[in-house]
């Protein structure tokens, strides 16, 4: 029990000092309700009334949350001394800790602050933290934690309100063991923790259409904060129409539209959280359009004298240029695909290309013929390919004919690629990077490339190894 010697010492200091009586955990939850709803000892007020004349809309007997750690993110919070009734006010000291680990405390408020004080803090080592008050009374030594079950009392004394405002709350402690007089008003600090911004997740894709279908992609607009704020997710700008849409911590979304042609669009999302903090993220869709090949066969009857092969005219076509296979259900396709379009695959292949020298450097390219002359020595290709690995080394050189050299044969391939030419490869190529990703050998002659790591096939892509060519198909 605390002494009336503490009530005096209430009435001299200037923080405000509560205490009140009553076995409340021994008698039933009634007597704590008893306690900081409607009165306590010393002339001291219940918590509810200072809560109510702070102008807190809490009710203490019903809105207690039940918590006892908190989890945070990378940020600045707060935290504020909002009442200090008790006799313990000129010892106690109040503070954080790592959850579960008791073996450091760090203290936010000490005897000398008063009401009113407020500290910023951080914990982003920590998953999540709880709370401790040390009444530091002269006749006992006692650490009170928001961890009940490490208290050693094995008694509540702390009890958690959300004071309406998003991750801000109160921590509304009891000073003496065993409950107390169960009054929690002895020391409430309010915690504001930091609010992180909802987070987006976009796609940056390549997609091969062979006519104007209709494209989809997911959006997840996810709040990062431990409690969960409500997220509302609305595009900006962007091709098709998207309908705003909300959530509790997270909103999954997929959005569809249907492009115009082959080209390159971009969609602009917004994701908020109720205070207010939002998030902005660009997606980027490649598209390439096409048309669907075009086979022709004619009916043919065939009358044979006895077993031999037959061979049937196709004719394939296709506008695009980027036909990579052809397969029957009867015996073998033998033609050639001579409109093939090398720029195309590397895009079928979620890689890009951009135009080096020539009459527009920096251009994109989405087919050989997108390519802008004069072709010369200083033009060629950037190529982005993932998932790919460059050769960076020629291994061995063929033998060459008379007055041909290596160096004048094939480049070096001096580090990793960061260009190919179309004429004269060497080092640096013509963007002067590390090295040029281009071989140029006569007919007949050959040499063997070298890789920066150990290449294996069935990688998950259909295609093992790309050449990419001097030429338009």
């Amino acid at each position: 029990m605390k002494s009336y010697r503490y009530c005096l010492l209430a009435l001299l200091v200037t923080l405000i000092f509560i205490t009140a009586s009553s076995n409340v955990f021994a008698q039933g939850k009634e007597f704590w309700v008893d306690s900081v709803y409607n009165k306590a000892l010393c002339d001291e007020g219940t918590l509810q009334f200072y809560l109510d004349s702070l102008g807190y809309n809490i009710d203490v007997a019903n809105d207690e949350l039940g918590w006892d750690v908190f989890c945070g993110l990378d940020g600045v919070n707060t935290a504020k001394m909002v009442i200090e009734v008790a006799g313990s006010a000129v010892w106690a000291t109040s503070g954080y800790y790592k959850a579960g680990d008791t073996s450091i405390f760090y203290q936010l408020f000490g005897p000398n602050n008063v009401p009113g004080d407020s500290v910023q803090f951080t914990f982003a080592t920590f998953d999540s933290i709880g709370f401790y008050m040390k009444p530091n009374l002269p006749s006992e030594q006692n650490t009170w934690l928001t961890e009940n079950d490490l208290n050693w009392d094995g008694y509540y004394h702390a009890w958690v309100f959300s004071t309406g405002v998003p991750h801000e709350y109160l921590i509304c402690w009891e000073d003496l063991p065993y409950g107390g007089d169960e009054d929690y008003q002895d020391l409430v600090i309010r915690v504001t923790f930091a609010n992180d911004p909802p987070e987006l997740t976009l796609p940056d894709t390549s997609i091969i259409l062979c006519s104007s279908n209709q494209v989809c992609f997911d959006i997840v607009a996810h709040d990062p904060n431990c409690e969960g704020d409500s997220v509302w997710l609305e595009m900006l700008s962007g091709e098709g129409t998207f309908a705003p849409d909300s959530g509790l911590s997270t909103v999954n979304a997929t959005h569809c539209f249907t492009p115009s042609g082959s080209g390159l669009y971009e969609f602009v999302f917004r994701a908020e959280d109720i205070l207010g903090e939002y998030t902005i993220d660009t997606a980027y869709v490649q598209v390439t359009t096409g048309s669907t090949p075009e086979v022709t066969i004619n009916d043919t009857t065939v009358s044979l004298c006895e077993p031999s092969q037959v061979c049937l005219p196709v004719s394939i076509t296709d506008p695009e240029c980027d036909i990579t296979s052809v397969t029957t259900n009867y015996g073998d396709y033998t033609g050639t695909i001579d409109t093939y379009d090398q720029i195309d695959r590397i895009l079928q292949l979620g890689g890009t290309v951009t135009q080096i020298g020539g009459g527009d450097p920096g251009k994109t390219l989405y087919a050989a013929s997108d390519f802008v002359p004069p072709v010369n020595s200083q033009s060629g290709v950037s190529v982005t390919l993932p998932n790919f690995v460059f050769a960076d080394h020629v291994v061995y050189y063929g033998s060459f004919p008379s007055g041909t050299t290596p160096a004048n044969s094939a480049d070096h391939l001096l580090g990793p690629p960061t260009d190919i030419t179309f004429t004269s490869p060497g080092p640096g190529g013509p963007d002067g990077g590390n090295g040029d990703g281009s071989v140029s050998f006569s007919p007949g002659n050959r040499c063997r490339i070298g890789f920066p790591q150990v290449i294996t096939t069935c990688n998950g892509s259909n295609s093992d190894l790309v050449i990419f060519t001097n030429t338009d198909c």
